[in-house]
């Protein structure tokens, strides 16, 4: 093969890295929907920093987290917690906003910006095998930036779901140029409905 035809191939092999369907089908049973920090706080405008924008997204994050389960691609929340400890028996302390949690998804609690500078995800998606991240939730350029760029400096596959992404006032000026840093991270930017419907496509 001459180098020619082997730098051709390698970018095919690029671009067909970024198409939703292609790496699902890649990662197929090894994917989740991580879903980052819903809560009051961050998403609520009346009682939290939130705006019309972070408010609109977690009802939206409700509305098609349902779809995701059908298509067997299992929920992970990671919220903010400032004292981990007993977490279990203080799950209920912690308010999402428009965002209900099934008995089935799974919900991680972190102390940092990133979910993998603290708490298990890490270890609970290496336990059960997951190695693609369907990315979601807020501040697109806060928690939800750190987070992406720490699961692909961990090696794994991350798709960052934009219209599910929101930033509050205080975040929002900075979407673009944490946009153009997660690129370059290989975070591939797509939409709820590119994923979903080739989830939801027959097969043949």
């Amino acid at each position: 093969m001459s180098d020619l035809q082997q730098e051709f191939e390698e970018t095919i092999e690029f671009f067909d890295s970024g198409d939703p369907a292609k790496l699902l089908q890649k990662h197929a049973g090894k994917a989740v929907l991580l879903i980052v920090d819903p809560q009051r706080q961050y998403c609520d405008p009346k009682k939290g920093w939130g705006n019309e924008e972070t408010d609109a997204i977690a009802g939206q994050i409700q509305t098609l987290a349902s779809k995701f389960r059908e298509a067997n691609i299992p929920i992970y929340v990671s919220y903010y917690s400032p004292d981990p400890k007993n977490e279990e028996e203080r799950k209920h302390d912690y308010s999402f906003h428009r965002f209900a949690p099934s008995t089935e998804d799974t919900l991680v609690a972190k102390t940092t910006n990133s979910a993998f500078g603290s708490g298990g995800l890490e270890n609970i998606l290496k336990k059960n095998k997951k190695e693609l991240l369907l990315m979601c939730g807020f501040n697109q350029a806060a928690c939800l930036a750190e987070t992406a760029k720490g699961a692909r400096r961990k090696g794994l596959e991350v798709f960052l779901l934009q219209d599910l992404a929101g930033n509050d006032d205080e975040n929002a000026p900075f979407r673009e140029i944490t946009l153009l840093n997660m690129e370059r991270l290989d975070v591939f930017m797509t939409t709820s409905d590119a994923v979903l419907k080739h989830l939801h496509t027959p097969k043949p």
